[in-house]
Order: structure tokens, then C-alpha cells, then sequence
């Protein structure tokens, strides 16, 4: 046994690492939770002053399906045998999920916990998640924990000043944390975990942590585990060990001097940031659908819609659940992606729903009436094909959950319409620039699909009527559509089929050109690595290029042109369908990729005309720079690459979270065709047959825009509304109290903050709004809700993350678990 200070305390904590889902799907982690629990509570009593924490909530209600074994783990709880940690529902990955997915991990988590224990976890245990994000210590110190735990990246993947230091987040904001040497041990003796952890006690240092117990599948402190520390703790010559909880570590060791650490905990397994590419992008989606459903739900409340808090919960722990660090990750067994699906539809649909039903509410009381007349609807007679209008046409309310001004291309489809015409006015009946569209249901003779250009108030709606009138005439962007050159008074773009690429974007206004070569041409590279991608850092050995281009023009009109790239590689191909829009001075494309290349990866690379050796991009509520070294680099919505003199190019996606950039070039990683859960040190084997991930159909989008010095809340802006189309509601003439347009919430000045959430509290008294600093500056709001009587100044420091309680008309600062601060 290594040479330790006679002085300094060993705590040993009992701990069994679940993998919820991993080599098994849930219903075996559900067995495994069980027996694990049960054995741990036999241990206990076995061996006085034995503790044995566990972390994640959703395991704890799994037990509530046992009534006799959840009284006992009560119990166990209550007398101190049992220890809370992490304080979330699961052990999430932390790089993947949004900044308001990981404070519902631990909303969730937490308060399940006062619920059910009457206490919650002060120690943020995630030692199995494969890196961490810079804004973590602020969530976790939100949420009532102090302390840290973790394992990952490892000594070999990240150096630190010391194991023990205090991890401060960009607004300030600290934790104690610990870098603990393992977190499961063999079942028989905790003798080489000890001595490997051992070598790493500072000097002089009043208490070490040492965990025992099987994990992974389970299992926990063995009697052969604690009988291995009864002895060593009776030998004079070995360590000091004792018995405890995690708290007792922490609390011997706050008072040293600790070096402090600012910045992110990474990298390891940087394959998992794009492994199962289609559960990330489910992921995005049902994370921006249910916050824009608690946002609508609450608009609609004062129009009688009651809080759907059931069904909001039951949605948020399912996605939760799946964001469970090997699921999210990609790191998973096949059959456990299947379960995950139906857990994220399942969450999607509940949001759509609520969406749907609050919008409707709110349409209810909107006078959508231009006439009066004696008739509600419009007549088709399907002899002639005729329409009658009544004088109203069709209304439609155009709802924006964003708190800004949102100007964008909206698809509209109305049936029983075979008029020829067709004229889109606002409310106060002025022309607005729309085009036709081929319609979802090619057989419906009646059916017309229309794409309007929609400018809709911040966190409201805006009324537009479509009428059978002829519209003004439109003059069709080009003027060369068909060479692949667009033109509008914001953006000229030529796309180059050769290349297999966008060959130019000029921003006219700005007079700059965004690329310095082909853009969004797609690179095919050899993926060497296991799903994980352990030891590799970097993905650089490019085997081929999509190629063959061939292209068509899909949509030519007044509001917006759509050119199909199609490109292959192989058995592969990727149709992107770009588009421009008379308005908006942004590229988008809309992609369908068929990936057919196992054992490699596709990236989209994008030779931007900045050059930086830095680039920054989008974490878990915050944002950070690092060094563009061309490794694979974590990162959410947005990607930016700034120049020397503060403009810049941002990439922006819809579900992709790896990217690697140097020398300008952004590679955004869109697909990668890893085994099913293979891990090294297992080499594959050519005669046995493998499922590989991302194979088939796979969709996404990306948009490139530029941005000025100050023009960082134009990409921020532009990376949430792209997120979520507008809602749309088609609805019929009637009278009502509410005006055509109207804001149920704004924040002054726009873009100072951003909107996290809007929601009920947890307790149904009042609402809880979440904002978010985004600029490191002392900022001021004015919040104006005038349907709930509130316009009050918020104040926020730099890069924090703030909660209100709105109640009574007033607004009063609040915890991340929604209790009141001083």
C-alpha cells in the first residue's frame, strides 16, 4: 500500500455506477436498480456506518413500483445509510443537452427528492459523463450543490493543476470539485483501487475519497468488498479508512487552499458527439418543442387554458430519461435507440399538443372577422370547382414564441381552394409577399400551399387572411436560377454543381464575401475509431469527396428561390435543397442525406473568408472560444468564426453537435457510421456481421449568415428561431376581444437576454420566467406582461443564468428549484 500521511482520513463511500441503458435496455437496468438496492440495504445493516449513495431520481421511482422496498430505501434515506447525489433525474451527458434540458435534470431530480425524502442532493456526482461544459458549476450551484464529482476526462485527457479545486463558471460562480481516480472497484477487494487512488493525495491533505462497490450492471458494496476495509483499516501499517458519505470529505477539505479552475472539464470520447446522429437531432427537437409549449400554454392561460402539468412532466421525463450519458451519446446497443425513439415521440407529441390546444384558446378570443356576415366558412362546390367567399377568406394566426420580432418564410396550406387565385393580407388588409407551393397531398385537386413572409411580434401572434383575389404581380428571384446564381437586394449566392458546393455568398449589404472557396461540399473520411471514438482526437484522413452534382430548380417566386443540389459518393447521397429569401440575409439548406459508408464519417465543410485562430460556438447556456486546432470540438446550435476586426461568419444548425475548424474551414460532422456499442479494446471482425449507426435516411438543416462586431444577437436570434418554425393556426371569422396583433410578453431591449423559459411553477403558485446574460455585461430589462399586471426592471450580471417567481404582479428572484433568495 502506498506511503500516506498518517494524519490525512480515507472515506470510503459505497457507490454502484448504473448505467440505466448501455449493453441492456432499461427493463434490465430496471431489474439491475432493484437488486442493487436491495443488496446495498442488506450491506447496511450489516456493517455499521456503511453509507451508499446513489444519484439519479428516475432509479428511485423505478423502486416506487415496489412499495415494500421503496419504504425500506426511505427509510434508509431518513437515517443516513442511504446518500443523495447528483440531483437529477438521471446521470446525463452534460456537452448535449440544452442549458434548460440540465436545469430540468435537476428540477426533476431535486425536487423528486424533497418529495419523496424530504431532503436533495448537495454533491453533483456524474463521474461516468464523458466531459463537462463551463456553464455546469452554475446549474449545479442553482440547484442547491456545492460539490462535484466526476471522472471524466481523465488524468491522460486533461491535466489540472489538482484533483481537489474549486471549478468557477464563467459569471463567477463556484464548486468544490474532485477528480476521482475510479468509481466502481472489483467485487472481492478494494486493495488495487485503493493504491492507484492513494498515489494521488496531496500533501498534508486533512481527508481523501475513495468509492467501492460493482457498477455498471450494478451490484454495489460486496461483503467481500467491506470486509477487504475492515481489514486494512485494522492494519497499523495501513491507511486511515473510514466509513462515511461524501459530505464529510468535502467538508474536511473546503478550507484548504485550492487552485481555481475556469473553463470546460474536456475531451473524452469525442465520437460520441456525433454517434446516432438521429437521437441528437430528436433531441433538439423535443427539447425546443416543450419549452415553446410551456411558453404558449402560459399565453393562453388568461384565455382559460388550464396548465397542463401532468402531461408537461410525464413529457420532460421521458426526454430526460433518453438524454442518459450512453443513450444521448449514441453509446448505446441498438435496441435501446428504439425504446429512446418512442420515450422522445412520445415527449414530442405531448408538446405538439399543448401547443396546438393553447393556440387555439388564444384563437378563440381574436377577432378574426373583417365582415359581417352570416356565414363562417367558405363553400366549394365540387360540380364547377367554385368558391364562395364570404367576404373573410381564410384567417390564419401566425404565433412566435420568440421574444423578438421574427420576419421568415411560413408554409400555408388550405383545402377546398381551386381558384387560380390567391392574395395574402395582413390586419390591417395591406398585401403581403407570398408564393405559391406544391402542396403535401398531391391527389387533393383543392388543396394549395401558399409560403408567406410573416414579420410576427415578439412572444405573440399575428392575424393574416387569405382571400381568392388576384395579387399583386411579383417579379421571381434570380435572374439566373436555372446557372444556380440567386440575387436579391441582401445576398447574391451561386452554387456550383461541379464542385458540389455553394462556390459564393456575398452579403451585399455588408460588401463582404462569406466563403473563399466551394461551401457545404461534403467530405467522406475514414472513421478508424470505436463508437466512442477513444484516443482520437481528430478526424483528418479524407478518403473521398460527394461529387456528380447535378442540379434543379425546385421553387422560383417572389418570396423566396429553393435550388436541389444532389451530390454522391458511392452508394451515398445528399440532396440540399438551398434557400434564399427575398428578406432575410441568410443561406439556408434543407438536406436529405442517404449515408451508406459504415466505418465513416461525412463532414459539410465550409471555407469561410475569415481567418482566426479561434472560433466559438454554443454550450449548455453559455458560449465559449477555444483554439481552431481542427479537432473534434463539442458544440449546439451555433458555430462563429470572428475576424480581427470583430465580424464575422456563423454557421448554425438544427441537431449536429461536432465540429472541428482550422484555417478558416468549419467542418460540421453530419453523419458517422460507428458499430453499435463497439468499444476498444475489441477489434471487429470481417466475417461477422455488424448494425452500424446512421445508415439510411437521415435529415438536417444548416444556415450561414455573416454578423457584425456587435451583431452576435443577430446569431443567437437566428440560432433559436431556427430551431422551431412559426406556429400556425388556420381558424375561422369571428368576433373577439383581442386585437390581430398582440404581444403577451416583451423584454427591453430585445436581444439583451435570452428567454430560457416561461413556464408554471412546480408548485402552481405564479410563473417562473428564466433569462440568460449572453454578452458579459450588467444588463437591465424591462419585463412587460401586461396580461398579468407586470412591468418591472430584471437585473442580471455578466453570463448569469436568473430566475423570477411572477406572482401578485410583481416579479421576485428565485432559485433554480424555485425557491425565493434573499
Amino acid at each position: 500500500m502506498t506511503a500516506l500521511d498518517a494524519t490525512t482520513r480515507v472515506i470510503m463511500v459505497g457507490h454502484a455506477h448504473i448505467d440505466s441503458v448501455w449493453l441492456w435496455d432499461w427493463r434490465e437496468g430496471y431489474e439491475v436498480v432493484k437488486a442493487t438496492l436491495r443488496s446495498a440495504l442488506d450491506r447496511t445493516r450489516e456493517f455499521p456506518g456503511m453509507v451508499f449513495v446513489h444519484g439519479s431520481a428516475a432509479h428511485f421511482a423505478w423502486l416506487e413500483n415496489h412499495p415494500a422496498l421503496f419504504a425500506e430505501v426511505a427509510q434508509a434515506v431518513e437515517d443516513g445509510r442511504i446518500g443523495l447525489v447528483t440531483g437529477m433525474w438521471v446521470e446525463p451527458d452534460t456537452n448535449l443537452p440544452s442549458g434548460e434540458a440540465l436545469v430540468r435534470q435537476t428540477v426533476q431530480g431535486q425536487r423528486y427528492f424533497r418529495e419523496k425524502f424530504r431532503r436533495t442532493a448537495r454533491v453533483g456526482a456524474l463521474p461516468d459523463t464523458f466531459g463537462h461544459p463551463w456553464t455546469l458549476p452554475q446549474i449545479l450551484a442553482g440547484a442547491g450543490m456545492d460539490t462535484f464529482l466526476f471522472m471524466r476526462p481523465g488524468p491522460h485527457e486533461l491535466e489540472l493543476p489538482a484533483e481537489v479545486f474549486w471549478w468557477t463558471a464563467p459569471d463567477g460562480t463556484r464548486v468544490l470539485a474532485h477528480r476521482l481516480s475510479d468509481y466502481n472497484t472489483g467485487p472481492g477487494s478494494v486493495a488495487g483501487s485503493l493504491e492507484r487512488n492513494l498515489a494521488r493525495v496531496p500533501a498534508r491533505c486533512p481527508a481523501w475519497l475513495g468509492f467501492y462497490g460493482v457498477g455498471n450492471h450494478g451490484g454495489g458494496p460486496t461483503r467481500s468488498l467491506l470486509e477487504s476495509i475492515v481489514a486494512l483499516a485494522a492494519d497499523p501499517e495501513g491507511p486511515r479508512l473510514e466509513l462515511g458519505a461524501p459530505e464529510a470529505f468535502f467538508a474536511a477539505v473546503r478550507d484548504r487552499p485550492w487552485p481555481a479552475v475556469r473553463g470546460e472539464l474536456q475531451h473524452h470520447a469525442r465520437g460520441a458527439y456525433s454517434a446516432c446522429s438521429a437521437v441528437k437531432w430528436l433531441n433538439r427537437r423535443a427539447e425546443t418543442d416543450l419549452v415553446t409549449a410551456e411558453k404558449l400554454a402560459v399565453f393562453a392561460g388568461r384565455s382559460g387554458f388550464d396548465w397542463p402539468g401532468a402531461e408537461l412532466t410525464r413529457a420532460w421525463r421521458s426526454l430526460l430519461f433518453t438524454q442518459f450519458h450512453d443513450t444521448l451519446a449514441g453509446t448505446a446497443i441498438a435496441p435501446a435507440y428504439d425504446d429512446a425513439y418512442r420515450e422522445i415521440g412520445g415527449a414530442l407529441a405531448a408538446a405538439g399538443r399543448i401547443a396546438h390546444l393553447a393556440t387555439q384558446r388564444i384563437a378563440d378570443r381574436v377577432r378574426t372577422r373583417r365582415a359581417r356576415v352570416d356565414e363562417v366558412i367558405r363553400h366549394y362546390d365540387p360540380g364547377d370547382g367554385s368558391v364562395t367567399d364570404y367576404g373573410d377568406g381564410v384567417p390564419v394566426l401566425v404565433f412566435n414564441p420568440s421574444p423578438f420580432t421574427r420576419t421568415e418564410g411560413v408554409r400555408i396550406e388550405v383545402n377546398d381552394w381551386t381558384s387560380e387565385r390567391m392574395r395574402v393580407l395582413d390586419e390591417a388588409d395591406h398585401e403581403v409577399l407570398s408564393q405559391p407551393v406544391a402542396p403535401s397531398a398531391v391527389i387533393a385537386a383543392g388543396r394549395r400551399g401558399v409560403v408567406v413572409e410573416a414579420q410576427v411580434p415578439p412572444c405573440g401572434y399575428r392575424l393574416y387572411r387569405l382571400a381568392a383575389e388576384p395579387p399583386a404581380p411579383g417579379k421571381s428571384l434570380g435572374p439566373d436560377l436555372d446557372g444556380g446564381v440567386v440575387q436579391t437586394d441582401r445576398l447574391r449566392v451561386e452554387i456550383d454543381p461541379a464542385r458540389g458546393g455553394v462556390r459564393s455568398v456575398r452579403d451585399l449589404a455588408r460588401g463582404r464575401e462569406l466563403l473563399r472557396g466551394p461551401g457545404a461540399t461534403g467530405q467522406v473520411l475514414r472513421d478508424p475509431g470505436d463508437t466512442w471514438g477513444h484516443g482520437v482526437a481528430a478526424y483528418r484522413e479524407v478518403v473521398g469527396e460527394l461529387g456528380d452534382g447535378t442540379l434543379a430548380v425546385e421553387e422560383r417566386g417572389p418570396v423566396r428561390a429553393v435550388l436541389a443540389l444532389t451530390t454522391r459518393y458511392e452508394a451515398s447521397t445528399l440532396i440540399q435543397r438551398v434557400i434564399v429569401y427575398r428578406d432575410l440575409p441568410v443561406v439556408i439548406a434543407d438536406c436529405e442525406l442517404d449515408w451508406r459508408a459504415p466505418r465513416h464519417l461525412l463532414k459539410l465543410a465550409f471555407p469561410l473568408d475569415v481567418r482566426a485562430d479561434r472560433v466559438s460556438c454554443e454550450i449548455p447556456y453559455g458560449r465559449i472560444e477555444r483554439e481552431a486546432t481542427g479537432e473534434e470540438e463539442p458544440g449546439q446550435r451555433w458555430i462563429a468564426v470572428r475576424g480581427a476586426d470583430g465580424a464575422g461568419v456563423a454557421l448554425v444548425n438544427d441537431g449536429r453537435y461536432a465540429f472541428d475548424c482550422r484555417d478558416g474551414v468549419v467542418r460540421m460532422t453530419v453523419a458517422r457510421s460507428a458499430v453499435y456499442a463497439h468499444h476498444d479494446p475489441r477489434r471487429l471482425k470481417p466475417d461477422e456481421r455488424y448494425r452500424y449507426q446512421d445508415t439510411g435516411l437521415l435529415r438536417f438543416r444548416w444556415a450561414l449568415a455573416a454578423f457584425d462586431r456587435d451583431g452576435e444577437d443577430e446569431v443567437m436570434a437566428l440560432a433559436e428561431a431556427f430551431q422551431r418554425p412559426l406556429d400556425v393556426v388556420r381558424e375561422y371569422a369571428h368576433d373577439g376581444d383581442l386585437p390581430p396583433r398582440y404581444s403577451f410578453l416583451t423584454l427591453d431591449p430585445p436581444g439583451a437576454v435570452e428567454l430560457g423559459a416561461l413556464k408554471q411553477a412546480e408548485d402552481g403558485q405564479g410563473l417562473i420566467i428564466r433569462l440568460r446574460e449572453q454578452h458579459g455585461r450588467h444588463v437591465r430589462v424591462r419585463l412587460t406582461m401586461a396580461d398579468h399586471g407586470i412591468r418591472q426592471d430584471l437585473e442580471l450580471t455578466p453570463y448569469s443564468i436568473r430566475s423570477w417567481r411572477l406572482h401578485g404582479g410583481t416579479a421576485f428572484p428565485v432559485d433554480l428549484l424555485e425557491g425565493r433568495l434573499p
